[in-house]
């Protein structure tokens, strides 16, 4: 496997790794809701709860995807240096290969 490859591959995994966390803190936002619910002749105890929940999943959306964005943008730019490092250095081959091949 080509190193860009591997760059890439870590790339994807770190991405997937940073959902899965972000996926782990919404459930744990849902079971602890769960724990703090309240009957059901409370209602506005439960408007309340649920307001709240609803706005610490929605900042913890908003913070994975601002983390796996920067995860994404991380890995990407690692494998287009390594790709243009790789490019750099074949035109440089291929520049002293002319040079060899040309009679002086």
């Amino acid at each position: 496997m080509s190193q860009s490859a591997k760059v890439a591959a870590q790339g994807v995994q770190s991405v997937a790794l940073k959902q899965r966390e972000v996926l782990e803190a919404g459930l744990r936002e849902a079971a602890t809701l769960a724990r703090e619910h309240k009957s059901l002749d409370r209602v506005h105890e439960n408007v309340a709860l649920q307001a709240e929940f609803a706005r610490r999943v929605f900042e913890l959306a908003i913070k994975g995807a601002a983390d796996t964005a920067t995860t994404t943008q991380q890995s990407t730019a690692e494998a287009v240096k390594i790709i243009q490092d790789r490019v750099k250095a074949s035109v440089e081959e291929l520049r002293a290969s002319i040079r060899r091949d040309q009679p002086t």
